[in-house]
């Protein structure tokens, strides 16, 4: 005798062996995704939610004390909507939640469209139903129709890739031009200490900063000038220290 699995009963007893609590049934879907991780969690909400919505998978809303509270429809569906954890083995709940009860899944519908025997199998979705009267290609002919990949042995070596090497960079030195303008930098003391020595070293550097900034043209200095002044030590830090 042939029994028809693919519509569950309507409302009335609840027996635990046809139906599937959500958690367990998200985790179902999941392990028939070829993807892993946070795609293969991804892929299940699109999967489960689609289907729920379009009743290719069959719920029922479960009172706690496990009778059949109503059959859902896809009707009832909108505007909610399965989520899970990023684990989700800490918990998957609908939201926003329906008013009582607990959602269950139709176990005969899951198994049908979400077997697990089908380690890599393709979901629902992508798979390609034959025209009215044609039977079902055989994996023979899939095989067949499917492009032959080359082997190793004959696809082209990749020649690999050059590694660009970057030049140092030169120091200013002998026949060097200087990149800042040691002897603009050397007026700009000279006319702070012209105005009276500063009290300390710091403040003479602060000085010279400032009167670099308003010169015109303005004197090129350091993006960093202000937490490193090892260019104002070495060009103007000898006549700070002569006017002791």
């Amino acid at each position: 005798m042939c029994v028809n699995n693919k519509r569950p009963p309507g409302a009335g007893p609840f027996h635990p062996r046809d139906w599937v609590e959500l958690t367990p049934a998200f985790r179902r879907i999941m392990s028939f995704v070829a993807e892993t991780g946070a795609r293969a969690r991804a892929l299940t909400l699109v999967y489960i939610n689609r289907d729920l919505s379009e009743e290719q998978l069959h719920a029922a809303l479960v009172a706690p004390d496990n009778t059949i509270i109503k059959m859902l429809k896809g009707s009832d569906w909108q505007g909610r909507a399965v989520c899970s954890a990023l684990n989700p083995l800490e918990g998957v709940w609908v939201e926003p939640p329906f008013e009582e009860g607990r959602v269950c899944i139709w176990r005969a519908g899951l198994d049908e469209r979400y077997s697990t025997h089908l380690v890599t199998a393709t979901p629902p979705a992508e798979r390609q139903l034959p025209a009215a009267g044609e039977s079902e290609p055989s994996q023979s002919s899939q095989a067949k129709r499917q492009p032959q990949q080359p082997s190793p042995a004959t696809q082209p070596k990749r020649k690999p890739k050059r590694k660009l090497k970057r030049k140092p960079r030169h120091k200013a030195g002998p026949g060097r031009e200087r990149i800042y303008n040691h002897e603009a930098i050397t007026g700009a003391g000279n006319s702070v200490l012209a105005r009276g020595r500063p009290d300390t070293k710091a403040l003479f550097f602060e000085k010279v900063i400032a009167e670099c900034r308003a010169a015109k043209p303005r004197i090129k200095l350091p993006s960093n000038i202000d937490v490193d002044d090892s260019l104002l030590r070495r060009v103007v830090g000898k006549l700070y220290d002569d006017m002791l």
